[in-house]
């Protein structure tokens, strides 16, 4: 995997590391330290369970102290509100990943709106 990163970087792509559980962000914690192109690789932390899809939001709390230092994590699935966007930064998620509530609400620019400016006001 450390050997696609590097390609990856070399081509100027990011990578992102999903991750699921403690185990998963020390095998990426371990892939980022060292590497030479760094700055390119994302760590996720996915709160979906993809045996039945239902959402675990609580995961993002459970793994943020296991979160690699110096790489910029991303929450994926269970950040629908500006809360949940001001919570998840505060935890130390530089990123989130929104997908299904935008496609559900009424007004996906708002929506979008109130969490980039939740997210960007809440302290890191």
């Amino acid at each position: 995997l450390r050997e696609l990163i590097d390609a990856a970087g070399e081509h100027g792509l990011f990578v992102l590391l999903e991750a699921f559980d403690a185990a998963d962000l020390e095998r990426a914690h371990a892939l980022c330290d060292g590497g030479r192109h760094r700055a390119q690789v994302l760590v996720g932390v996915n709160c979906r369970d993809l045996t039945d899809l239902r959402v675990a939001s609580e995961r993002f709390d459970e793994l943020a102290p296991h979160l690699p230092r110096g790489v910029l994590a991303v929450a994926e699935s269970g950040v629908a509100t500006a809360e949940d966007a001001r919570r998840v930064r505060t935890l130390g998620y530089g990123m989130a990943l929104i997908g299904t509530a935008l496609m559900r609400a009424n007004d996906p620019a708002a929506l979008l709106a109130e969490i980039l400016s939740a997210g960007r006001t809440a302290p890191s």
